[in-house]
């Protein structure tokens, strides 16, 4: 396969790939450590389900993705997978382990939650960096074939543990977390209110870690499934965020729900019924979930690996009818809750009052804190809220400081009285105040900065309202205050409120996602990621939902499902990494010839029909099974039939298997694949086609199931997590046959791995007759020129022909056509073809 990498990717790849040695050695430091504290513990089990238990009970793992390198019986994988709560895959050495394992599993009736694939090395392991919570392998047996410990290491996941033989003894150790990864516990990142992270790990994204799709819920305006404002909070290696259901038409069912960070595995979903955004009323720790559970009802602390309620804090407020007029930080072992015209203080651990402050005829509103100053800040305003849309604002009477421990006040300044505000941000002894206009806040936007020591003024200013400058909210970095519209970056000096604007997008229109930061990077719109010398890298992967943004965390940057049509793009809840990318698989490993040749048995071409489905086993119990039907093309338990010779062919989706049956609806023959299988086969000629979320297309015979061919689609094996199971990061969703080849596209977005990888073969053999690469670079821009930028359109799906040229989503070609010609069509040169008109 020729080269994918342009010279911009290229770029960026090398500095991706020399900052991730940098972190491997560093963590190769610390586990070889921890390898060497765990020596003295050994692991006593001796057979297969026994390991697996010794290895659960010194893990402490209760939920995530586990892996098991030299499968043999299954029975490792079988009590890994006890419970329904972790997810579970596989790795055999040869093809009897990996049937034998098969068959037992699906004899378990858990195949899915559990299964396995055949390896053919272990010297680099199928699956993203940081991916893995718990390794069990027996390099004892596994011997000359035992993977290299760097990519152990590589794989697992912060905090993850592998179990390991030498030496004839099991030991454990831990992977650790890197000083460089920080958490987001609150809306605005902390409880100082200041959205800037300390991660040193989050770049411009080149890979998806994980995906959790959200059922689609048409209440509201909002169709992505999900309550709209909430966005995620991160912490303890955990991800925390609202989402919704349509129990029944017109009626909305809500959740919290509990993510594994690295690997996406599902812990838990809890049913709430408190109405309004949970902007400001859902923050996390390491240990517990802090949220409104009820219309009217207390506080609650939920556990943060089951999501059970563990305490209520009756000392405290109740939920206010209007969202805007309460408010939650958890400052140190402070909770800090403002209801209405009261701002309580109660102990996280005990739930008893420690103060409270009350204010006559007003709110008191926007809190902050700092553990480090040993003050609270909180705005006193007219009971009245302004800016139900993005971001609410008030109209202030004062500022008010107290004292953290007591709740004395220690300054009360009016300085601001009659300004509209909406955010306070505390930073190295100055407290800025920040109020939004246009779509997002009141009519007044107002923007400055006090002494947090005393409340003094130091400058205060406005900016006039226009189209799309509305400064959704304010950070503070290297103390200096900045703001985002949709198209700029605003900065002032802390000390006299001057003002720059040292970044320009050209005329991009960035829309109303919320600003952040880390150190290195302002991350904005989306998705743009502006560095220290001002150049920015756009890319249009995916977004949040409106008012919410990324979420810089784990060293991954984190996101919302969203109802807008901004960007073609990767939807749901999920995770973006920049680990680097490998080189591609050469073409002449890629076809893989099976036990049977091609048969010229006289079956005619299939077509999808109607027919009852055969009847199916009941999905494994437990939380990992409940996600998978909320993925976005896999929510059905069977893919539509396809009728050939008297038989149907239709896949058994999440169980990755292919089935045959007769007339009566009984299974002929079954073939199991490595993924899912969501797009119907295509029978043409005696063989059977099909595509799998694997990241591989295969070819069966139509009479019997026996293998012919597969060929890997994916320029190589790299597994991520998609709604409850481990998914290539290059899947197949469907075949298509165009003029006499058999061709597909493997891939999510072109900018992200690579691309999307379009290949046509000949059907008999599965030789590569023909290959595209569908594919966008970040974009480079350093706010010169304008209208530099274009939003990607392309996204990868079922690959269909109309006889004349292939299409995927925003793009038609056809397999002669130049590369240079595609490209052209793919970066936006060339506009896409009219949409087909109704009727």
């Amino acid at each position: 396969m020729r080269r994918i990498l342009n010279i911009e990717y290229s770029i960026l790849n090398i500095q991706y790939f020399t900052f991730n040695i940098l972190l491997l050695f560093c963590c190769a430091a610390a586990i070889v450590l921890a390898l060497i504290g765990a020596a003295s513990h050994v692991l006593a089990a001796a057979d297969g389900a026994a390991v697996a238990g010794q290895a659960l009970a010194d893990s402490g793992l209760q939920a995530g993705l586990c892996v098991h390198l030299g499968t043999t019986d299954g029975e490792i994988e079988a009590e890994l997978a006890a419970g329904g709560r972790r997810l579970v895959h596989g790795l055999a050495l040869d093809d009897t382990a990996c049937q034998a394992a098969r068959g037992a599993l699906q004899a378990r009736g858990i195949y899915g939650l559990a299964s396995v694939e055949r390896a053919a090395s272990l010297d680099v392991l199928p699956y993203a960096a940081n991916l893995v919570n718990l390794l069990v392998a027996d390099l004892d047996a596994l011997g000359a074939r035992s993977p290299p410990q760097a990519e152990i290491l590589r794989v697992l996941a912060p905090g993850g543990a592998a179990c390991l033989k030498t030496g004839g003894r099991w030991a454990m150790t831990a992977k650790p977390r890197p000083r460089e990864m920080d958490e987001w516990t609150h809306f605005d990142y902390g409880p100082e209110g200041n959205g800037v992270s300390r991660d040193r790990l989050v770049r411009p994204a080149t890979f998806i870690q994980w995906i959790s799709s959200a059922q689609p819920v048409k209440l509201g305006g909002n169709p992505a499934g999900f309550r709209v404002f909430t966005g995620p909070r991160v912490a303890g290696g955990r991800i925390f965020y609202e989402w919704g259901a349509e129990a029944e038409k017109g009626k909305r069912e809500q959740f919290y729900c509990g993510r594994d960070a690295f690997s996406g595995v599902v812990l838990w979903n809890v049913r709430n019924t408190a109405p309004g955004r949970k902007d400001w009323q859902f923050v996390a720790d390491g240990r517990h979930v802090y949220t409104f559970m009820e219309k009217g009802g207390p506080l609650a602390a939920l556990d943060a690996g089951t999501g059970r309620v563990v305490r209520t804090y009756e000392q405290g407020g109740r939920l206010t009818d209007d969202w805007r007029a309460t408010a939650l930080r958890l400052c140190g072992g402070t909770l800090l809750l403002a209801t209405g015209s009261t701002l309580y203080a109660l102990d996280s651990a005990s739930g008893a009052l420690r103060w409270r402050h009350e204010e006559a005829n007003a709110g008191l509103a926007f809190p902050c804190a700092s553990a480090a100053a040993g003050r609270v800040f909180v705005a006193v305003c007219e009971p009245a809220f302004r800016g139900a849309s993005r971001w609410p604002v008030a109209r202030a009477k004062a500022i008010l400081a107290l004292n953290l421990a007591s709740g004395k006040p220690i300054w009360r300044s009016a300085d601001v009285e009659g300004a509209y505000v909406g955010q306070l941000v505390y930073d190295n002894g100055n407290l800025a105040l920040f109020a939004s206009g246009a779509i997002s806040g009141g009519e007044e936007p107002f923007i400055g900065n006090m002494r947090a020591g005393d409340g003094k003024l130091l400058w205060r200013a406005t900016f006039t309202k226009q189209y799309n400058r509305f400064g959704y909210n304010l950070l503070v970095r290297d103390g200096v205050m900045y703001y985002a519209d949709a198209w700029r970056i605003y900065a002032h000096n802390m000390q006299t409120g001057e003002e720059t604007r040292p970044y320009d997008d050209s005329g991009y229109n960035m829309r109303c996602n919320r600003f952040c930061a880390t150190g290195d990077y302002f991350i904005y719109g989306l998705v743009a990621y502006v560095d220290r010398g001002w150049k920015g890298l756009f890319q249009s992967i995916t977004r949040s939902g409106c008012a919410i943004g990324a979420t810089p965390a784990c060293g991954m940057t984190y996101f919302t499902p969203n109802a807008c049509g901004c960007i073609t793009e990767v939807r749901g809840h999920l995770a973006l990494s920049s680990e680097p990318l490998r080189e591609p698989v050469p073409d002449a490993a890629r076809l893989e010839s099976g036990p049977a040749a091609p048969a010229a048995v006289p079956i005619a071409a299939g077509a999808a029909i109607a027919v009852p489905a055969a009847p199916r086993a009941a999905a494994p119990a437990g939380p990992v099974a409940e996600d998978w039907l909320r993925h976005e093309r896999a929510s059905m338990a069977e893919t539509a039939p396809v009728a050939a010779g008297g038989r149907t062919y239709a896949a058994v989706v999440h169980e990755h298997r292919l089935e045959c049956r007769d007339a009566a609806g009984k299974a002929l023959w079954t073939f199991t694949a490595g993924g899912r299988i969501t797009g119907p086969p295509l029978v043409d000629g005696g063989l059977c086609f099909f595509g799998s979320h694997d990241g591989y297309v295969y070819c069966v015979k139509a009479g019997t199931g026996e293998r012919v061919w597969r060929f890997l689609a994916a320029p190589y094996e790299r597994k991520m997590t998609v709604a409850g199971q481990l998914e290539s990061s290059w899947p197949v969703f469907g075949v298509a046959m165009h003029q006499g080849a058999l061709c597909f596209s493997a891939g999510h977005h072109p900018e992200v791995g690579g691309g999307i990888y379009i290949y046509g073969l000949d059907p008999a053999t599965g030789k590569l007759a023909w290959e595209k690469v569908v594919r966008r670079a970040p974009v480079a821009y350093d706010g010169k020129g304008r209208y530099a930028i274009k939003p990607n359109r392309v996204l990868n799906d079922c690959l269909a022909s109309d006889g004349e040229a292939l299409s995927l989503p925003g793009i038609r070609f056809a397999p002669q056509d130049a590369d240079a010609e595609i490209q052209k069509k793919v970066d936006g040169e060339i506009p896409p073809p009219p949409k087909p008109k109704k009727g």
